[in-house]
């Protein structure tokens, strides 16, 4: 595992590099994205949004990229039914959130580059901070158990509130170029993180060539 880390940081520490190197350039573009996303097998849906700067090497099809991203996961589960003395059906919900941010880096190759369309695939590193408040265990205790006229609910917490990670992302990219150079663009994305969280996401965006 920590061969991994070392090799997601270099991925990082290289974008960074080559940005301070090459924003003085041209052939690069800006663009900021919104789309649906979910985490791990899809059961917590929500957003995903970010600001992403590319820059070519040159004419050529390969380029590098940075960018700041974040995720917003909820959800709401019904725990149990329950009918009182007075013969209402009532129900106990949890309400779950997940929230993070990330600084990622990365490099890709454009398949299709063109005057109007750009299509291709990125693979990089990225550095996310993450705060959950998804339980690991929940028990519902019943009346017949606690005498109590409403069911009892003992929640568990045992993975840390927030975490820092370190992960990988790998990206499909098509960009339409309109003639006054503004973009737009479709990213598919998918990644997964030493948190052992994995998320995918579809977003639109849009931007500027410079």
């Amino acid at each position: 595992m920590k061969k991994y880390q070392i090799l997601a940081l270099s991925l990082l520490f290289l974008s960074i590099t080559n940005a301070q190197e090459e924003l003085n350039k041209k052939n690069a573009i800006a663009l900021f994205n919104f789309g649906r996303s979910f985490n791990g097998t899809g059961d917590i849906w929500g957003f995903q949004y970010g600001l992403i700067y590319a820059k070519y090497f040159g004419e050529k099809k390969t380029y590098w990229s940075i960018g700041f991203e974040g995720t917003l996961h909820d959800d709401e589960q019904i725990d149990y039914f329950f009918v009182d003395d007075q013969g209402n059906n009532r129900d106990g919900k949890s309400r779950y959130v997940t929230s993070g941010l990330q600084l990622i880096g990365g490099i890709g190759y454009q398949f299709i580059k063109s005057s109007r369309h750009d299509l291709g695939l990125s693979v990089g590193s990225l550095l996310r901070y993450q705060s959950s408040s998804i339980p690991d265990v929940v028990t519902t205790l019943f009346p017949a158990l606690t005498n109590l006229p409403s069911p009892v609910q003992i929640v568990e917490f045992r993975e840390p509130f927030r975490t820092l990670s370190l992960g990988v992302v790998l990206k499909l990219n098509y960009y339409y170029k309109f003639e006054n150079d503004f973009i737009l663009g479709l990213t598919g994305g998918f990644q997964t993180d030493t948190n052992g969280d994995t998320i995918s996401y579809i977003s639109l965006g849009v931007g500027k060539r410079f």
